[in-house]
C-alpha cells in the first residue's frame, strides 16, 4: 500500500528527478548524528544503489557502533562525488568540517526542521513530517524503488528514534501509516526498538545515573534541569556525543513543562537541549540564543561558565512557562 503523500509532493518529485539524473552521490548527516539523520542517509543510499547509482555516506562526527546495521548490504562505492545531498541538517554549522571539505555547496537538502536555513540549490522541507526519514519513504515511492529490508530498516530507525518509539507529540497518522508499510516490507522493528531504546552499555547507565543526580527544579516544579559535565563523562567513561534519551529525562517528571539538559562541550561551551510539553515552544526558547529545532524539541549553544549558562537558560525558560 502506498503512503499518503504529504503536501510537498511536488518537491519530492523534483528531488526524484535530480537524483535520477546524477551518478555519484555524497550523502551528508549532521554532526553528533542521531537515528533520523543516519537512517535517512542510509535509506537514501539504498534507494540510489537500487537504481544503479554510486553512493558514499559522510558524517563529520564518529558514527556510533549501534547503527552499524544500517549499512548492511550496501556497496558505498562512490569515491569522487559529483552530487552532494544533505539529510536532516537544518543549518550549515551542523555539517561540521564537511561543509568546507566538500566545497561549501549542497545540491539537494531534505529535512523536516522548521528552522531550516534553506542553504541548498534544491530544498525539500516538510515541517509536518515527524521525521526526515518519512520523506525517504515518499522518495522511494516517487522513484518506484521497492523497499528492501535495508531501506525499510533505515527508514524505520529514523522514524522510531525521532518519535521516541511513536510516543512523542510529533507522532501523527502518517507516522503510524509509515510504520505499517515498513513492517510489511520487512523492517526488523523489534530488533531496532530493542537496540535503540532498551540496550545500554555500562557507561551509558553510569552517565545516566550521574545526570539524574544533578537534576534541579525551578518555577514550582514546572522546569527541570540536569547537567552532564566533562568530569561526569570522564567518570562514567562515556564519550559518545549523542546523549540519547538523557535529553528527554527531565520532561518525564510529573508537572514539568520544560526539561533542560546542559551538556558541557569544553571549558566554556555548553550544548542546551530543550524538551517541552504542549503550550511551551522549545524552538522559540532556543531561538533566543541562535538555536533551532522543533516546537517540542530544540537546542542551542551557550558560552560562559556553567553557572552563567544555567542562569541564562533558566531565566529564558521562565518567560514561556504558563
Amino acid at each position: 500500500m502506498p503512503l499518503k503523500m504529504s503536501e510537498i509532493a511536488a518537491g519530492i518529485k523534483e528531488a526524484a528527478e535530480f537524483l535520477k539524473s546524477g551518478d555519484c552521490f555524497c550523502i551528508v548527516s549532521h554532526i553528533n548524528p542521531d537515528g533520523d539523520t543516519l537512517g535517512s542517509a542510509y535509506a537514501l543510499a539504498g534507494i540510489l544503489e537500487s537504481i544503479g547509482k554510486q553512493v558514499q555516506v559522510r558524517c563529520a562526527s564518529p558514527i556510533p557502533p549501534r547503527y552499524s546495521y544500517l549499512a548492511e548490504g550496501l556497496k558505498l562505492s562512490c569515491t569522487d562525488p559529483r552530487q552532494i545531498v544533505a539529510v536532516d541538517i537544518a543549518g550549515i554549522s551542523l555539517w561540521g568540517s564537511l561543509w568546507e571539505e566538500l566545497g561549501g555547496r549542497c545540491d539537494l537538502l531534505i529535512d523536516h526542521h522548521v528552522s531550516n536555513e534553506r542553504y541548498a540549490k534544491l530544498s525539500v522541507i516538510d515541517a509536518s513530517a515527524s521525521a526526515t526519514a518519512i520523506l525517504m519513504l515518499e522518495l522511494a515511492e516517487a522513484m518506484n524503488v521497492p523497499l528492501t529490508k535495508q531501506i525499510a530498516n533505515a527508514i524505520f530507525t529514523g522514524i522510531t528514534t525521532d518519535t521516541g518509539c511513536f510516543r512523542y507529540s510529533n507522532t501523527n497518522a502518517q507516522t503510524f501509516e509509515a510504520g505499517m508499510i515498513l513492517a510489511q516490507a520487512g523492517a526488523e522493528t523489534s530488533m531496532i526498538n530493542k537496540l535503540m531504546f532498551e540496550t545500554k552499555t555500562r557507561a551509558e547507565m553510569e552517565i545516566m545515573r550521574l545526570a539524574l543526580d544533578s537534576i534541579e527544579f525551578h518555577y514550582e516544579g514546572r522546569c527541570a534541569i540536569l547537567t552532564v559535565t566533562l568530569d561526569m563523562r570522564e567518570q562514567a567513561g562515556y564519550y559518545d556525543e549523542d546523549l540519547g534519551e538523557i535529553a528527554a529525562l527531565p520532561r518525564r517528571v510529573e508537572g514539568v513543562q520544560c526539561g533542560i539538559t546542559i551538556k558541557q562541550k569544553s571549558e566554556d561551551e555548553f550544548k542546551i537541549s530543550l524538551r517541552t510539553v504542549s503550550g511551551v515552544n522549545a524552538y522559540e526558547i532556543a531561538g533566543r540564543f541562535g538555536g533551532g529545532g522543533h516546537a517540542r524539541a530544540a537546542g542551542c549553544t551557550l558560552y560562559g561558565s556553567l553557572e552563567e549558562v544555567r542562569e541564562k537558560i533558566i531565566e529564558a525558560v521562565g518567560d514561556f512557562l504558563s
